[in-house]
């Protein structure tokens, strides 16, 4: 079961860069959104839109705002079927991100929160599109924070540095 969840996981590496009308661009200061049931809080910059899809058995829940035309700041989680034992959480997260098919510009591994959740953050460079990955495992839970735009300079920025660097794990 767990390599078709991985292959199922490769179909959300284009979820930051779904095709999404632009909001109006940020006024003033980030707000934050909180999701009960997804058991995280982060800041956009704007209203975001929530979503549930179903792939690979799984029920997978994205949160995203498109701040400008071609950007995307999104949120996504899922629950997998077993639980990930710690001493392999590092290899699959590796194993989780390499759906996205792209030139790998930086990667490292983070732990996030005061229980160090293991995490592992990528950049990706793809024909027309940059990405941005922020991965964190909390037991059976994978949470995906994705900044996708049209250049490196986009999805590393001060908005997406302040995206991205929100993000918790609630309880």
């Amino acid at each position: 079961m767990l390599p078709r969840t991985i292959a199922a996981l490769g179909l959300l590496a284009g979820l930051g860069l779904a095709p999404l009308p632009a909001a109006d661009a940020p006024k003033g200061e980030a707000r934050e959104f909180v999701s009960k049931d997804g058991k995280y809080r982060t800041k956009f910059p704007g209203e975001p839109k929530s979503t549930e899809t179903t792939a690979g058995g799984m029920t997978i829940h994205t949160t995203m705002l498109a701040p400008r035309s071609g950007e995307a700041l999104t949120v996504v989680y899922f629950d997998l079927l077993v639980e990930i034992p710690a001493g392999q959480a590092k290899e699959m997260l590796k194993k989780f991100g390499a759906g996205i098919k792209g030139k790998v510009e930086s990667e490292k591994d983070v732990s996030l929160g005061k229980d160090k959740l293991p995490g592992r953050e990528v950049v990706y460079s793809l024909d027309k599109a940059v990405i941005r990955q922020l991965m964190v495992l909390d037991g059976k839970r994978v949470y995906q924070v994705l900044v996708g735009g049209p250049t490196r300079e986009s999805v590393t920025s001060k908005e997406a540095d302040a995206f991205v660097g929100s993000f918790e794990v609630t309880k």
